[in-house]
């Protein structure tokens, strides 16, 4: 007889229990590993998330699912001193107590009764903004499964005078419970939080013309998938790293995956190795899983004032923009030239400052200090010799 919650979601199918994750804690007839052929209480998957991650942007529900199978009857003999006495077991009824375990951080909340499918506590998900992006939430579907059987045991009983006699053993007859412990675990990244952006080049918003560059830095607790580069409001670079496919598992249950496809126009990406130690930051004592470096490597043309932006998207659909307002420069020398040559004049906010030479002072003091030199090597010349 096969037992199960096969109801767990729409995108389930019939839920065959093929393993076992329950141990046995009590079984008074001993009969247990002779009628139980499978039990399980387990978590099937957290929906939406992403290959092993979720967001704290969508909060998931979990999918679980219990099942058992086992002998509706059985029939066992005895025998000793020529005698035979059959026992019998007739299942009458199962009866579960599920519960869902979730840990994060280092503490954790029962839900002990959980709904099919189950959605996280509140309490939990309070703290899930905690992460760091690769902080794991553990989710453990367990619990008691009992099944109940009608014991009819005859026992072989030897006197001297009488012999070897079946006799009923009214202790060991009756309703007995056979008790498991049923429980496994998943686990899931939990993403989450602002993303902070860094300007690399030009750090101070300012730059040669001839040079435009725009390198940023990011740290994440989320992972990105696909990002831009705008200039001005129009788009001059872009990227994406993964694609997305959707698996179906044994139960019918659907789950996302992503998949590496590295598609790049003028821009250049390194992502931060996820295995990678969180950097701490001590203004907020937070710290990141992720690290991009996010580069345009088709430099702009133009002098003055521009608004360059970097937007990000996650896996899950959330996009983050930052956005510099950035000076371009030509080079002026003495004062007030142009790198042509040309007097500058007016207003020379798109060129850079420069010292205006004196070329007689710099020249004699130049003079000066070679005479002196040669003077003093002379003299030490003379001295030695």
């Amino acid at each position: 007889m096969v037992s199960n919650n096969a109801q767990v979601a729409s995108t389930l199918s019939s839920v065959s229990v093929s393993q076992m994750n329950c141990s046995v804690i009590s079984d008074p007839p001993g009969i247990a590993s002779n009628v139980v052929q499978a039990a399980a209480i387990f978590p099937i998957g957290a929906y939406p998330s992403v290959d092993n991650r979720i967001s704290i942007g969508y909060i998931p529900q979990v999918a679980w699912a219990w099942g058992e199978q086992h002998s509706g009857f059985y029939e066992w003999q005895t025998s000793l001193g020529g005698t035979t006495c059959t026992g019998s077991a007739s299942f009458v009824n199962r009866t579960v107590y599920p519960n869902i375990l979730y840990s994060f951080k280092g503490s954790g909340v029962v839900d002990t009764t959980p709904g099919v499918p189950a959605s996280i506590p509140q309490g939990v998900v309070s703290t899930l903004a905690l992460t760091n992006g690769s902080d794991n939430l553990s989710i453990t579907a367990g619990g008691i499964i009992i099944l109940t059987y009608d014991i009819d045991k005859n026992t072989v009983v030897c006197t001297e005078s009488t012999g070897c006699t079946c006799e009923y053993d009214y202790i060991a007859s009756g309703l007995k419970n056979i008790t498991l412990s049923c429980g496994s675990t998943l686990k899931y990244a939990v993403e989450g939080g602002e993303p902070l952006f860094f300007l690399e080049r030009p750090i101070l918003r300012e730059q040669w013309y001839k040079n435009n560059l725009f390198d940023n830095a990011v740290l994440s607790k989320r992972r990105f998938y696909k990002g831009g580069i705008s200039l001005n409001g129009t788009s001059v670079g872009n990227f994406s790293l993964r694609a997305f496919n959707i698996s179906t598992d044994s139960f019918g249950f659907q789950k996302i995956v992503s998949v590496p496809q590295p598609e790049f126009a003028n821009v250049s990406v390194f992502e931060g190795d996820i295995g990678a130690v969180p950097i701490p930051l001590n203004s907020d004592n937070s710290s990141f899983a992720y690290s991009y470096e996010v580069n345009l490597t088709a430099p702009y043309s133009g002098i003055g004032k521009n608004n360059l932006s970097l937007s990000l998207s996650d896996d899950f659909g959330f996009a983050f923009t930052t956005e510099k307002e950035i000076l371009s420069r030509a080079m002026t020398f003495d004062g007030n030239k142009s790198e042509a040559g040309n007097l500058v004049s007016g207003d020379t906010t798109n060129y850079g400052k420069s010292a205006k030479f004196e070329f007689d002072n710099f020249n004699v003091g130049i003079l000066s200090l070679g005479t002196i030199g040669i003077i003093l090597v002379v003299a030490l010349f003379a001295k030695k010799h």
